[in-house]
């Protein structure tokens, strides 16, 4: 069994099915799950949160596009206790408590289960399923660069740190 048929395997099973959807849903569903992996990436020096915010934001307007969306009672008395929390305790304004907040209830809307809708379903379940295939991506990178770093400390420490071979470098 090779690798593709492994891979192809691994794509039929149940945590990569995805319903049925609409372009605009696939796109916004990656663009979501792109800025979200970018966001965890400590290399990339693009200043990428703004964007990430208003993406998130047009995910909610999608969500809430159905008809039918209900909020999930739980998750709204979590949202009222985090704004009661940031409202009344003393909060050092060194933590930003005001903006962390709705910047916590901006993603939490566009990616937990507070708002349920059918569109809201499917657009998480493709949301997830890219972020499941961008963390595969980056774990298989990071083992890979974690070697090829090891690699380069080698090839640095045998060429310019031995004294027999640091004549040919520097002359």
């Amino acid at each position: 069994m090779g690798l593709v048929n492994i891979i192809k395997e691994i794509g039929h099973t149940e945590v990569f099915y995805a319903p049925k959807a609409g372009r605009f849903c696939k796109g916004l569903a990656l663009l979501w799950a792109t800025m979200a992996s970018v966001q965890i990436m400590g290399f990339i020096s693009v200043d990428t949160f703004l964007p990430y915010i208003g993406l998130c934001l047009v995910s909610i307007l999608y969500c809430l596009c159905d008809g039918s969306v209900q909020f999930k009672g739980r998750y709204v008395f979590l949202y009222l206790v985090f704004l009661f929390n940031v409202l009344v305790l003393p909060i050092e304004p060194c933590f930003n408590s005001k903006l962390r907040f709705v910047q916590f209830l901006i993603v939490t809307l566009a990616c937990s289960a507070c708002i349920s809708s059918a569109r809201a379903i499917i657009f998480r379940r493709y949301v997830f399923r890219y972020a499941l295939m961008y963390i595969c991506i980056l774990s298989i990178g990071s083992f890979f660069a974690f070697f090829f770093k090891i690699f380069l400390t080698m090839f640095y420490y045998f060429f310019f740190c031995f004294s027999h071979f640091a004549k040919f470098f520097f002359c």
